[in-house]
């Protein structure tokens, strides 16, 4: 599939720097492109709602936004446009979650240029796009057959309740941001603390930071 027409970009992030940079990159290399830019998650579903967007160059922690929900909801309301995460966030962490759940690539913000070009282009063209250390991971995880241990053990939910209790959020709170029941917030509480082998959210936040997890 071929770059030599026009393309629709929206680029979300809540940093005005990052849209800047990203714009500059994809000018240089695809001037064919028109780009969009959404500093929130609702900015962006209404840009989604009134433009055809080809690309969407997304940031996991966006305000309005919610994790992998963000993801589920685009891939409902606007199944054509792909979907490239971009973020400052592990890729041992996160990149296959959110392959998994409907995005087309994911590249960490440290990327160099001519690797985030190639994975803009890949994703326009219809391809998925995981750098060669996810890859690996990837295969790892199927040749060897091996269940997740640690952080990367939790599930997705899980791992939302984690970042929430850590930034110091309550059960009810958290039961109220994710539109869930408290008992089942209770329930997630004590899976997590389980898997991670703690006791209090004083030691989840040390594992956290312990594997540079950012939230």
């Amino acid at each position: 599939m071929s770059l030599n027409y026009r393309r629709n970009i929206l680029i979300a992030d809540d940093h005005a720097i990052v849209r800047y940079g990203l714009s500059l990159l994809i000018n240089e290399n695809i001037p064919t492109a028109t780009l969009h830019e959404a500093s929130t998650f609702d900015q962006a579903k209404e840009i989604l709602n009134e433009q055809r967007i080809d690309l969407l160059i997304l940031d996991i922690n966006m305000p309005g936004g919610d994790s992998i929900k963000m993801i589920e909801n685009i891939r409902v309301k606007w199944p054509a446009t792909r979907i490239l995460m971009f973020s400052s966030y592990l890729e041992d962490l996160y990149a296959i979650r959110y392959i998994q759940a409907g995005a087309q690539g994911y590249v960490h913000k440290e990327t160099n240029e001519k690797d985030i070009l190639k994975a803009i282009e890949q994703v326009l063209c219809g391809k998925t796009f995981m750098s060669e250390h996810v890859k690996e991971i990837v295969i790892n995880n199927a040749i060897g057959g091996e269940n997740p241990t640690g952080i990367s053990s939790l599930s997705n939910r899980e791992l939302d309740v984690a970042k929430l209790l850590i930034k110091g959020s309550g059960t009810v709170e958290i039961a109220n941001i994710l539109n869930l029941q408290m008992s089942t917030i209770s329930t997630y509480k004590k899976r997590i603390f389980e898997k991670l082998r703690i006791k209090n959210v004083v030691e989840l936040v040390e594992l956290f930071q312990k594997g540079n997890v950012k939230l």
